[in-house]
C-alpha cells in the first residue's frame, strides 16, 4: 500500500482551520482518502521586559516618569501593555507596579514588577528661636526659646519631640557656655547643628544696693509682712524677684501699672534677704531683714 500526504493547504503562518489529505492506493489500484482537519492556533503568551531598572528612586514630591515595558508577541503586533498603579510621589513608601499585556488572541504575559521607592533624603533646617547669646544671673530659671524646624516633608510639630540638645550649661555656676540643638527626621536625616551661647553671671546679691529713696521697704525688720513703696504710682509693670543670701531665687512677683504700695507676704526663715525691683527702665536692689 502507497500512502500519500497532501499538506499544500495547511497555512502554518495564518490562524485557521485546514484539511491535510491522506490517500492509500493498493497493489490492485484501490484508492481509499481520508482527511484529517489541522487547526493553527497562538497559544502563546507575550513575553515583557521591563524598559529601565526593576527598582526606581523618586524623591518625595518629585514626578515619577513611567518608562513602561518592551511587549513581544509571536504572532500579535502593536500590543499595549497595562499597569496596576501608579506611585503617589506626596507619601513615603514602596509601590510595587505590576505589568500585563495581552495578545490579540486572549493570552495574558505573566505579570512583571518593578518597585518604586519614594524617599526623603532632605535634611531638616533648625533656626534659633530668640536671640543667639543670652545673659542670665546665677540660679536664675532659664526658659530655652528652643529652635524652629523646617523640613520638606515632616511638620515642626512632628520633629520637635526629637529635638536633641547638647552641651555643659549649669546656671549654677558663673561661666560661658554653649548649648547645640540637632534633629533626626524619621527618615534618619539629621540637620546640621545650630549653637546658643549662655553668659552666668555672679547672683544679683554680689551687686551692691543702690542708695536711693526711689524705693522703699518697711517695716524693715519685718516679720514676714511688709510693704514695698515705689515711690510714685507705676506706669509699667514691676518685676519683683526675692533671693536668698546665697543668690538662689526664691520668691517672684510682679506690680501692676498705677500701683504705689505692694503688701508682700514672705514666708520664708529668718534672716536677710535681698529684694531686686524692676520698672520703669529703673533697677533697685534693696535688704529686708525677716524676724519671723
Amino acid at each position: 500500500v502507497q500512502v500519500t500526504v497532501d499538506s499544500s493547504a495547511v497555512n502554518i503562518n495564518q490562524l485557521g482551520l485546514y484539511p491535510m489529505i491522506y490517500t492509500a492506493t493498493d497493489a490492485s489500484g484501490n484508492v481509499t482518502v481520508a482527511t484529517r482537519m489541522v487547526s493553527v492556533e497562538d497559544n502563546t503568551a507575550p513575553m515583557l521586559t521591563l524598559i529601565g531598572s526593576d527598582t526606581v528612586i523618586v524623591d518625595v514630591y518629585d514626578s515619577y516618569n513611567e518608562q513602561g515595558v518592551q511587549v513581544q508577541d509571536n504572532f500579535c503586533t502593536g500590543l499595549t501593555w497595562t499597569v496596576d498603579q501608579q506611585p503617589n510621589t506626596s507619601v513615603l513608601g514602596d509601590y510595587l507596579l505590576t505589568y500585563t499585556s495581552t495578545d490579540c488572541n486572549g493570552n495574558t504575559s505573566i505579570a512583571t514588577t518593578r518597585l518604586v521607592r519614594v524617599v526623603d533624603r532632605e535634611a531638616p533646617v533648625l533656626t534659633l528661636n530668640g536671640f543667639a547669646a543670652n545673659t542670665m544671673y546665677r540660679w536664675d530659671t532659664y526658659n530655652d526659646p528652643g529652635v524652629t524646624i523646617d523640613d520638606n516633608y515632616y511638620s515642626d510639630a512632628v520633629l520637635q519631640d526629637s529635638v536633641t540638645i547638647t552641651g555643659n550649661f549649669d546656671p549654677n555656676w558663673v561661666g560661658f557656655y554653649s548649648i547645640c540643638y540637632s534633629v533626626t527626621d524619621p527618615s534618619g536625616n539629621k540637620s546640621a547643628s545650630v549653637c546658643r551661647n549662655i553668659r552666668v553671671l555672679e547672683s544679683i546679691t554680689s551687686l551692691d544696693e543702690k542708695e536711693s529713696n526711689r524705693y522703699s521697704i518697711y517695716p524693715n525688720p519685718s516679720d514676714g509682712a511688709f510693704t514695698l513703696s515705689f515711690g510714685e504710682v507705676l506706669s509699667q509693670k514691676a518685676a519683683i524677684k526675692v533671693y536668698d543670701m546665697a543668690g538662689k531665687l526664691v520668691v517672684e512677683m510682679e506690680a501692676a501699672p498705677g500701683t504705689l504700695e505692694r503688701p508682700i507676704q514672705l514666708d520664708l526663715a529668718k534672716g536677710v534677704y535681698r529684694v531686686a525691683v524692676s520698672s520703669d527702665n529703673y533697677h533697685q536692689v534693696l535688704s529686708i531683714q525677716l524676724t519671723p
